[in-house]
């Protein structure tokens, strides 16, 4: 009698080999009673898993677990230990066909609605719901504005519970208007208050809501409202605006849902379009999708591959302290987990053993050689991936990672600062510990270790950070040997990638929290051909590119910035591409391609927080706001965007190789521009990279504006530059579609002009050049800004250089009377001061104007005598003239550059058009502080 072959496998599968049995098979339709072949599919995962785990020799090659397209909701998470791990040296592949998704979240269905235009449906679960997604897009908890004032106290005593380290007392809560905040709010337990900081954002929660005359009181969930407010920096602050969210009230908005937990029931406000009768609603329920944990250094998992595969749909309640929960922390992608931080207290001190790290939705410890290849992983109420303990060679590569609250990769935890912490790893005060000690690691001192050895490459990452503002897109703590690599970063609301930390306080020197005890656990890290676009939209403080504390041996190389800020004038001025903040050390950049706007500096940092031995070396930028330092050499300013060719290289090779451009290509870019993503200007036939992404049947042309044409290779790494001078737009044509590039390729074979100096003349008024291309004096490294006045007298000359490297010379005299560059000896007014020394103009009068009313006056000024400042100050800056007892003028100085912490200083000159009469009493005062408003000189001209 014979039966059916699933059958046989069926009553087989236990007698097999572990060679015999190389693949599993996983689909919807399929059952976990069944044989896990192609013909008859387990329905879950964990069964494959366990299918695997429950093989008893070594295969002779890789195990492959296929999981057929479909949606798997899981029930608990995906959890793998050393059991589950590839064996002899083989790997378990679990590979996805494509639309397989591994989803933490459940359908919600049985939709209705109601008169008022909102929706609803039936929803059971423990807990408040913080995220709901409606066909793929995010849909926000109901959130209102309101003011609020602090009120209240709550104490703590050292030692009363787990988490309160030291005493202290904190602001127990705040009032609301009651037409604002009802006090009858469903589930008042589950409501919210955000905050949102200069660099950070945080959360706390209300455990009850009463009544207190015409306002309504929110008390804090404690300790954690208390912890909240500890944090040193970006400390939360009871009083003032905030954004309540998550209650029935606040539902006004399209897009905006709530969740009545007592009640059982979700309510929905549409978005224009919506009908959610007919949508994919999903409410996620688990926080982690993937848990993948060895149990110490000598026990890791190894050997796992997940590919092809989509995570969707994590949860995540925020951080429970002592039954209160809430999300605050110092800076990034960390949270503060204990009252540790009394009055006058060093924060450091605690060596981080107060902050925690907020969960991935694949989560890995002690664990090695995994690697997670062309997965999407979207729709994550935390981190996307973090690997925090003990996990080395770990490969995240061709990943498309979107629409997470957090960052998309995690490395590392601020406690790694030195690994397996012993009893002398303590801060003590005249040999008395006064900290936290190594009992509150997370990890004991055994289970302790570094990252190491990680590869992040190829990744598109799109709209990360969305509820967690202040985490980096990539967040590295303590790491040895990350490589962050051709990954494509748009739309961050803070940083792009944040590498390192400790500032200066764990650099072992006599000031440093312990003195003798350097830590060297951060070390041959790289940030090395990345394209970052539209970072720091919200937050400022930070750069795309940014760096803490010492690194030995770490590069930052070969990355395009393209879009800092918002492109708001008025609020970019701490906003930054490369930010090297306090202590860091040993960290060389070089081959930065910076597309900024003016206000928006290149480089910031150097000086003040220890910063040492980090040379930067060949940087391209639009913006000349940029640190001195003699560490930073080769900038080169391009205002216009069109590029020399060593930055269009730079450009060229950032970014997603050409193996991984069907990641971009779902993107905005079309084919012409992911070819030509910027403009570059050259000589006749010069030859240019060219991205390998042709394919068979392709046209590429570069098109004059003549209409000629110039045919481009279709597979080859670089192409000539037409014969002729002219601007040429690239044209790509591939399956009948024609797209065009918006930047151009420049051919230029005539040498720059300069204007406004003439060769060999002597000159007794400052000119004001301008120039084709960039333009340096006196082979100074530092290039100069168009428009910007020459005011330092003696012989000088002028190089203007075009992107293409052709370039002019001009070779002239300043010499300006000393009565135009040198001040009158003013009496000080108010909070300024005098610095007697030379200057960028060649006066010797510097005048610092410290406040608000500071200011400078002169007696006895002639008749007709005419007034000059010359100045540097920030953006905004006024001062109010008096002559007498006339009313004051307002003087609006011209936007320079501060050197505040290493600015290079630029000068402007502001002529004043006043009629000065005979004997003259003539007061400047600075209006405003916006910062310090420096006067190089002020000269009365005489008539």
């Amino acid at each position: 009698m014979s039966c059916p072959r699933h059958l046989s496998l069926v009553l087989l599968l236990p007698f097999l080999t572990a060679a015999e049995v190389r693949e599993f098979h996983v689909a919807p339709t399929g059952s976990d009673d069944a044989a896990g072949t192609a013909a008859a599919p387990f329905r879950t995962v964990a069964r494959a898993r366990d299918a695997v785990r429950q093989q008893a020799g070594v295969p002779a090659g890789d195990i492959t677990v296929h999981i057929a397209a479909g949606t798997y909701e899981l029930a608990e998470p995906l959890t793998f230990g050393p059991e589950d791990s590839g064996r002899g040296g083989h790997r378990v592949i679990y590979q996805g066909a494509p639309g397989a998704v591994i989803s933490g979240g459940t359908r919600v269905t049985g939709w209705t609605p109601d008169a008022a235009g909102r929706w609803k449906a039936p929803l059971t679960r423990e807990v408040k719901l913080r995220w709901l997604y409606v066909d793929g897009r995010h849909a926000a908890m109901a959130s209102r504005v309101a003011d609020g004032i602090a009120t209240g106290s709550f104490t703590i005593t050292r030692g009363q519970a787990p988490w309160a380290w030291t005493d202290g007392t904190a602001v127990d809560g705040a009032t609301y208007p009651t037409r604002l905040v009802p006090t009858d709010l469903r589930n008042p337990e589950d409501l919210e208050i955000h905050f949102t900081g200069l660099w950070n954002s945080g959360i706390v929660c209300v455990r009850d809501v009463t009544a207190q005359g015409d306002r309504t009181l929110l008390r804090y969930q404690q300790p954690y409202g208390a912890i909240a407010q500890t944090c040193f920096w970006e400390t939360f602050r009871p009083g003032g605006r905030k954004v309540l969210t998550n209650a029935y009230e606040f539902l006004g908005e399209p897009g905006q849902f709530y969740f009545d937990r007592r009640g059982s029931t979700v309510y929905y406000l549409p978005r224009p379009g919506e009908d959610p009768a007919t949508a994919s609603i999903v409410a996620p329920r688990l926080v982690h999708l993937v848990r993948i944990a060895g149990t110490d250094p000598a026990h890791r998992v190894r050997g796992l591959v997940f590919r092809g595969l989509t995570f969707a749909h994590s949860d995540w309640n925020l951080y429970e302290v002592g039954g209160s929960r809430g999300k605050n922390s110092v800076q990034g992608a960390c949270v503060t987990s204990a009252f540790s931080v009394a009055p006058g207290k060093n924060w450091h001190a605690d060596l981080y053993r107060n902050l925690d790290v907020p969960p991935g939705a694949i989560a890995v410890d002690h664990a090695e050689d995994l690697v997670f290849e062309r997965n999407r992983l979207e729709h994550l109420a935390s981190e996307a991936i973090a690997l925090v303990n003990d996990v080395h060679r770990v490969q995240v590569v061709g990943n498309a990672i979107t629409g997470t609250a957090g960052g998309a990769v995690l490395i590392g935890h601020p406690q790694h600062l030195y690994e397996g912490d012993g009893p002398d790893h303590v801060h003590r005060t005249a040999g008395v510990a006064d900290a936290a000690g190594p009992d509150r690691e997370r990890y004991p001192a055994d289970r302790e270790r570094v990252c190491h050895d990680l590869l992040i490459a190829n990744n598109l990452i799109r709209d990360t950070c969305r509820e967690f503002l202040g985490h980096a897109a990539i967040t590295v703590f303590y790491a040895d040997g990350a490589r962050i690599e051709h990954n494509d970063i748009t739309n961050t609301p803070f940083n792009a990638v944040s590498l390192g930390w400790g500032w200066s306080n764990t650099n072992g020197a006599s000031n440093s929290v312990l003195p003798g005890k350097p830590t060297t656990t951060a070390r041959n890290n790289r940030v090395s051909f990345n394209r970052f676009h539209r970072v720091m939209q919200v937050l400022n403080d930070s750069g795309a590119i940014y760096t803490l504390g010492s690194q030995p041996d770490t590069m930052i190389a070969g990355n395009f910035i393209n879009g800092v800020g918002t492109g708001d004038e008025t609020a970019e001025n701490k906003r930054y591409a490369r930010h090297c903040d306090g202590g860091s050390a040993y960290i060389t950049t070089k081959d930065l391609v910076c597309d900024i706007g003016p206000r928006i500096w290149t480089v910031h940092g150097f000086y003040w927080d220890g910063q040492h031995d980090d040379p930067m070396d060949t940087i391209f930028s639009t913006s000349a706001r940029c640190s001195s330092h003699p560490s930073l050499t080769g900038l080169h300013l391009v205002p216009d965007r069109v590029w020399p060719p060593a930055a269009f290289a730079i450009v060229q090779r950032a970014g997603l190789e050409a193996a991984y451009d069907d990641l971009a290509a779902v993107g905005v870019p079309s084919l012409a521009e992911r070819l030509l993503p910027v403009s570059v200007q050259v000589l006749p036939g010069t030859v240019l990279p060219w991205p390998a992404l042709g394919r068979p049947g392709d046209d590429f042309a570069l098109v004059a504006e003549d209409g000629s044409t110039v045919r481009l290779p279709t597979e080859r790494a670089t192409f000539t530059a037409p014969g002729r001078d002219g601007t040429y737009h690239l044209t790509a044509s591939r399956a009948g579609t024609v797209t065009r590039s918006t930047a151009v390729v420049v051919v230029r074979s005539t040498p720059p002009r300069i204007e406004g100096l003439t060769a060999g003349a002597t000159l007794t008024t400052a000119p004001r050049p301008t120039w084709e291309g960039q333009a340096y004096l006196d082979d100074q490294p530092m290039p100069l800004v168009p428009g910007e006045p020459l005011i330092r007298n003696g012989s000088h000359t002028l190089v203007a250089r075009l992107a293409n490297g052709l370039s002019t010379s001009v070779s002239f005299t300043l010499a300006l009377p000393q009565s135009w560059i040198e001040a009158e000896q003013g009496t000080l007014v108010g909070d300024a001061k005098v610095r007697d020394e030379p200057s960028a103009s060649g006066g010797k009068h510097v005048a610092d104007f410290k406040a608000t009313g500071a200011g400078l006056t002169f007696t006895g000024v002639a008749a007709g005598a005419g007034l000059r400042l010359v100045t540097w100050a920030g953006g905004g800056q006024q001062v109010a003239l008096r002559i007498n007892d006339l009313p004051p003028q307002v003087v609006t100085l011209p936007e320079t550059l501060k050197p505040g912490v290493g600015q290079i200083p630029r000068w402007a000159v502001t002529e004043v058009p006043v009629t000065i009469p005979a004997n003259a009493t003539i007061t400047l005062t600075a209006l405003a502080k916006k910062p310090d408003l420096g006067v190089d000189a002020v000269a009365i001209v005489r008539p």
